[in-house]
């Protein structure tokens, strides 16, 4: 039960500084009420809406439409990752995809050419939709300038996503939020 109870708090530390490592400067933009020049939008979802079944493991399991908006200059690259930070086992990463190039404007219908997807939590490399087994949970679908392309392989890790992307980021990263709660029987 000891080492449970330590690998937990290990677990929950290293989940505070990887949040104030990279999603603090956008917090704090926001709430002093500047508004972040890079977006991401999708036109399956509004911000802060519900995710349609259709992306979801509860209908086809399908990336939504995302469309990328005043992307810095200065970027070489792109990376998303998707999470839902409120997992009955603390975050859970959905998806990780890094060598976006900035050009692409965003990912619809299949991965734009030379960019490289990583595990998820299931230990699937790719996309694995929302699927929360009860109440209503929300995806955070993170957008990151780079000021160059990273140096991973197919199948790396969150972790080692976000260890390749620390120094290179430009700018404020853009964040969408999405929710899905299933329904069962109706």
């Amino acid at each position: 039960m000891g080492m449970k109870w330590i690998f937990s708090l290990i677990l929950l530390v290293s989940a505070v500084f990887i949040y104030s490592l990279f999603y603090s400067n956008q917090e704090s933009a926001i709430s002093n009420g500047m508004d972040p020049v890079m977006k991401i939008r999708s036109s399956a979802f509004e911000n802060g809406g519900m995710i349609p079944v259709l992306y979801t493991c509860n209908g086809n399991g399908l990336i939504p439409p995302l469309l990328f908006e005043g992307v810095p200059k200065e970027a070489r690259s792109m990376a998303l990752i998707v999470d839902d930070p409120a997992a009955a086992d603390g975050i859970f990463t959905h998806w990780a995809v890094w060598n976006i190039a900035p050009a692409a404007g965003g990912i619809a219908g299949g991965l734009p050419k030379g960019a490289k997807e990583g595990q998820n939590s299931s230990g699937r490399i790719g996309y694995y939709p929302p699927c929360p087994p009860r109440g209503e949970h929300k995806y955070y679908f993170r957008l990151y300038a780079l000021d160059s392309m990273l140096n991973l392989q197919t199948g790396a890790s969150r972790r080692d996503v976000e260890a390749a992307m620390r120094g290179k980021i430009v700018g404020i990263q853009a964040v969408l939020i999405g929710k899905y709660e299933p329904t069962f029987g109706g």
